[in-house]
């Protein structure tokens, strides 16, 4: 299968505030294992991160191109999660993977199957279907998430949630703003590095301001009792 994203996935490496940030949430969220799964790898940008802080990672990722490139920074790459024993896994990780999923539910269900009892699950989605843009659309996504149908979607597979927040209020607003102004479904590299470099602290505090109660992402911590 492949990802029609891949270019936007290579500027996005250019984005190595961003991309800590959402290792440094996970992490606090989710006191993982040494051994953890990336749902839905990419070309490595977290997983990377994630084994320099000294996790031993393994990666599913289904486009081609993509497990060459995992592969070549020497990572265990599989193109699906059916090869692992059910209640087997301790911690996954995915990070805005099931947006590009057409049934979600399904591949939710078997990562409920595959995730040990009382093991953590990071779910990291973009928020909001009213933001849904020519942007989501160039990049295959079928849709963005809603709070209370991803709620009741992920109770539905089993899940427990242990905590949800919203992230990245700035974010948000430059969504909303993307939505109605560009057309054209592009993203420039000096727009990914002005929000790393200038916007990302701004949101940082914002995010601590306004609680969480809004942003562009959301991020569940399930876990399987």
């Amino acid at each position: 299968m492949k990802y029609m994203g891949i270019d936007v996935l290579n500027l996005m490496q250019k984005a190595k505030n961003y991309n800590m940030y959402l290792v440094d949430l996970c992490l606090a969220k989710l006191t993982p294992s040494t051994k953890m799964l990336d749902f839905g790898a990419g070309c490595g940008s977290i997983a990377t991160i994630l084994r320099d802080k000294g996790f031993d990672i393994e990666c599913i990722e289904l486009d081609p191109d993509l497990q060459s490139v995992l592969k070549e920074k020497e990572f265990v790459v599989f193109d699906n999660i059916m090869g692992y024993q059910d209640n087997s896994i301790e911690s996954i990780v995915s990070f805005n993977v099931f947006e590009h999923i057409e049934n979600d539910k399904k591949v939710l269900e078997e990562i409920y199957k595959k995730l040990k009892p009382d093991g953590k699950f990071f779910f990291f989605v973009p928020a909001y279907s009213f933001l849904y843009s020519e942007f989501d659309r160039k990049l295959g996504h079928f849709r963005r998430y809603d709070l209370k149908p991803v709620v009741s979607i992920l109770e539905e597979c089993g899940f427990k949630i242990l905590s949800f927040e919203y992230v990245d209020s700035i974010g948000f607003i430059l969504a909303l703003i993307y939505k109605i102004f560009r057309k054209n479904g592009k993203i420039s590299i000096f727009s990914i590095l002005f929000y790393d470099k200038i916007l990302l602290p701004i949101t940082k505090l914002t995010d601590k301001f306004y609680k969480k109660k809004f942003g562009k992402n959301l991020a569940f911590v399930l876990t399987k009792e």
